[in-house]
């Protein structure tokens, strides 16, 4: 059993943590410092889409007054099997429903 703790908001601190934790595959330092590169560029990438997604519905759901709930909590939440239907209630009552992240 392997469970090393990465620091996956800590770019700084993820390579050496991810030396540490592969070790065992002889990776070299620099290919994982890589791919953690290439790997925080497409999460950045991925946010930023997420982010101007998610200011257009805002502002759709503004312009055509339908109300809102930010749907907050852990994010294994958004799992439907855990949720118990929360998101699929509150749409049926004619609301948006907007997640913690965006």
């Amino acid at each position: 059993f392997h469970a090393p703790f990465l620091p996956l908001a800590d770019k700084k601190s993820l390579v050496p943590a991810l030396v540490k934790a592969l070790d065992f595959l002889n990776l070299k330092k620099k290919d994982i410092a890589k791919a953690v590169d290439l790997a925080w560029e497409e999460q950045e990438n991925c946010k930023a889409s997420y982010r101007e997604t998610t200011k257009k519905t805002v502002s759709r759901l503004v312009a055509e007054q339908i109300p809102t709930i930010v749907l907050a909590g852990r994010p294994y939440h958004l799992d439907s099997g855990i949720n118990h239907g929360i998101p699929e209630l509150i749409t049926s009552l004619g609301m948006a429903v907007l997640t913690e992240d965006g």
